[in-house]
């Protein structure tokens, strides 16, 4: 019932509304910042997103992570807490027979599979939500390839 009546509509809500914004993600533009020197924004995706889920609320903070990610282009390797995957493995098998094979990935395990993750040279951004000691880890093992973070801890 509380899942139902409180964590559903926003879930829906979310992957809606970036749903939207990935139409219009254009933002190109150029002007002269500095006196003779022209800068171009553009917008492009980043590459594979190795993302890490906490335990509570599973399903929504899934859904924070993969729909921003899959919205800009990006393809997602999703690790729900290893105490709370199984609404993230649905959503996957959900998500998994609409979007081409390998765009949006789950990998369950413990904390080991998720540090594997951030420290594989594939991913080019690394998100956690988590406490400060994972992001202060996560922090360090991305610095190594620059890998860009997200961390909410």
């Amino acid at each position: 019932g509380l899942t139902r009546s409180e964590e559903i509509p926003p879930m829906v809500d979310q992957i809606r509304f970036f749903a939207g914004a990935a139409r219009m993600l254009e933002g190109r533009s150029a002007g002269e910042y500095m006196e003779g020197m022209t800068s171009i924004i553009r917008r492009e995706p980043i590459g594979v997103c190795a993302q890490v889920a906490p335990w509570n609320y599973p399903m929504m903070m899934a859904v924070w992570k993969f729909a921003p990610a899959l919205a800009a282009g990006n393809t997602v390797v999703l690790k729900p807490s290893d105490t709370t995957p199984a609404s993230t493995v649905l959503i996957a098998e959900i998500i998994g027979s609409i979007v081409p094979k390998g765009v949006f990935n789950v990998v369950c395990g413990d904390r080991d599979t998720g540090r594997a993750m951030v420290e594989h040279h594939t991913p080019a951004m690394a998100s956690i939500t988590g406490s400060v000691r994972a992001g202060m880890s996560v922090a360090e093992s991305a610095s190594k390839d620059l890998k860009r973070v997200h961390l909410e801890l």
